[in-house]
Formats: structure tokens, sequence, C-alpha cells
């Protein structure tokens, strides 16, 4: 996942800030900074629990 998108459903799409997505995954606040400029890249597990949550917001 290219973290442009990453930040993109963080933002746009669930409407949390970097410390409640952190929450919801079970990261750091520096662990989604670090994927959302491309430091990190972001591994399968976060991938797919924030393609879960995007689901979630949009069809619940």
């Amino acid at each position: 996942m290219h973290p442009s998108e990453f930040k993109r459903i963080r933002k746009s799409v669930l409407k949390l800030s970097q410390s409640e997505l952190g929450d919801k995954l079970d990261l750091s606040n520096d662990s989604i900074s670090r994927f959302e400029t491309g430091k990190y890249p972001v591994d399968k597990r976060t991938e797919f629990a924030l393609l879960w949550l995007q689901h979630l917001e949009l069809h619940l």
C-alpha cells in the first residue's frame, strides 16, 4: 500500500487522527506517522486491518 493511500483512508474515509487509528490497530502514533511518510513499509497485517476498518465504515 502506498503511503498516500494509507493517509487518505485514515483521514477521508475513517476520519481518524493518527493517535485514534493507532489505538484501533494497536500501534503507536509514531508507527502511523512512519507508514504515512513512507519511512516504514505498511506490513500486510496493518494493511488488512486498515482495509477492514474502511470496509466497516463504508458498509455499516
